[in-house]
């Protein structure tokens, strides 16, 4: 567990690295060494699967101009298509958090108050096609954040700010020149405007607020606020969700000049090492910490439930193994072939290793290079003859270059799984090899340790 205290600025706060946590037990660790000793704040958490630099902790709505830019009508488009969700009187805030759930670019940073889903979240890539990016350092971040800076979901600033998204892209500017000198007048016909859409969700707001009585809402705009939500679905309740809310500086586009400074008082960040995350996932779960938990949706719950009981525990189990073998090896592999069903990784030696997603492994000899007259279509279709005996029709890395395994001598044939502790020269003694082949060995243990390394 290492400690380096790196410091960088986001929104106007420093934010401290304490460590690299290698183990649960060294994060757990390490989320006690800034444990909340006071009674004024309160502690949320944030996981994010790489460090995005000056990115990180930006909502995607800020990721991309277009869509900062046309904010109301990305809102009102997602509303206009899903009328039966929303019936008149949901909050604009509520309409946030469900678009932000389907992945729609909102003013929202999904926070969490337990150290756990923030590590989980860390580790899992769930908008990825990957259940884990084990070639990125996740980041686990800590807030320390004023109590009386948390609003709740109704209060009148979070209806403000949250409302600052139906608003067009000019809001709060001067219509003359573009700028934000705005006198008080033109302020509260601003506010005028925006309080006449609010009245859908509060409708006796505007009759209860004066232009002297939204004076003192003005500063609020400039602020990013913590929002505790209503529990309005299943994953905001599991996994313990809050929300950073930004309001705007001045204009919509400058959300850069915003600062966390009102509302929280410090932040952390704890470094998760890539190559752990598949084993952090492990211990996870065995806390009740995970897919299935995390994401209660029915596509999410069912994927779980197959990866119990299916033949594989991770959906990228072969690409994993292959890309190990692929970053070690560039230069002695000739050919890769992957489909659902299977991998096979030829080398400059004759030797290929075949992957199955049922984790059986087996090692061939006596490939064949062909040279075929046109490009063949990376396929191929397996074809077990005997015990020893195994045949692949042609594959094609997608040059001219064939292989063609269909006279092929099977060495040895495996399953990690059941023989995760094996040593290698059990694996070749079960199949009357005297000797690994030479050159397959470093290879096979890069295999083995790839394997550890994923389930």
């Amino acid at each position: 567990m290492g400690k380096n205290n790196e410091q960088k600025e986001i929104f106007g706060k420093q934010i401290t690295n304490i460590g690299t946590a290698n183990t649960l037990e060294e994060f757990i660790s390490l989320i006690r060494s800034k444990g909340n000793d006071s009674n004024d704040t309160t502690l949320f958490f944030r996981g994010e699967t790489k460090d995005y630099g000056s990115t990180a902790l930006l909502p995607q709505l800020f990721r991309v101009e277009g869509w900062l830019k046309n904010e109301h009508e990305l809102l009102n488009d997602y509303v206009a298509k899903f009328p039966d969700m929303f019936p008149k009187g949901t909050s604009t805030f509520e309409i946030m958090v469900y678009a932000d759930h389907y992945g729609l670019p909102v003013r929202l940073l999904d926070i969490t108050s337990s150290a756990f889903t923030g590590l989980f979240m860390a580790c899992f890539n769930y908008k990825g096609q990957e259940e884990t990016s084990p070639e990125n350092d996740g980041m686990v971040y800590i807030f320390k954040v004023k109590n009386d800076k948390i609003k709740n979901w109704n209060s009148d600033t979070v209806t403000l700010l949250s409302n600052v998204a139906r608003m067009e892209s000019n809001f709060l500017t001067n219509e003359k020149d573009g700028s934000t000198n705005l006198t008080e007048k033109e302020w509260w016909l601003w506010m005028k405007k925006m309080m006449h859409i609010i009245k859908d969700e509060k409708p006796d707001f505007y009759y209860m607020h004066s232009e002297s009585e939204m004076s003192k809402y003005k500063e609020d705009f400039n602020h990013i606020v913590c929002v505790r939500p209503k529990m309005i679905n299943s994953r905001i309740l599991n996994q313990k969700g809050a929300y950073f809310l930004f309001g705007i500086n001045g204009k919509k586009s400058d959300y850069n000049e915003l600062s966390f400074e009102e509302t929280v008082v410090e932040i952390y960040s704890i470094t998760i090492p890539g190559k752990h995350k598949p084993e952090f996932l492990k211990q996870l779960a065995n806390c009740g910490c995970d897919k299935m938990t995390m994401f209660p949706d029915m596509e999410n719950v069912c994927d779980a439930i197959k990866s119990n009981y299916g033949s594989y525990k991770r959906k990228t189990f072969i690409k994993y193994l292959v890309n190990e073998l692929k970053s070690k090896y560039p230069k002695d592999i000739t050919a890769i072939q992957i489909d659902e069903t299977m991998a096979v990784v030829s080398f400059k030696d004759d030797n290929a290793i075949v992957i199955y997603k049922n984790h059986e492994v087996k090692v061939i000899q006596g490939f064949r290079k062909m040279f075929a007259k046109e490009k063949i279509p990376l396929t191929f279709q397996t074809i077990e003859t005997t015990d020893k005996g195994y045949g692949i029709t042609l594959i094609s890395d997608g040059t001219e270059n064939a292989l063609d395994l269909g006279e092929t001598k099977v060495l040895a044939s495996f399953n990690l799984y059941k023989n995760e502790d094996e040593s290698l020269d059990s694996f070749f003694n079960a199949n009357g090899i005297a000797k690994c082949p030479d050159g397959l060995e470093d290879k096979l243990n890069t295999l083995l340790s790839a394997y550890k390394n994923i389930l």
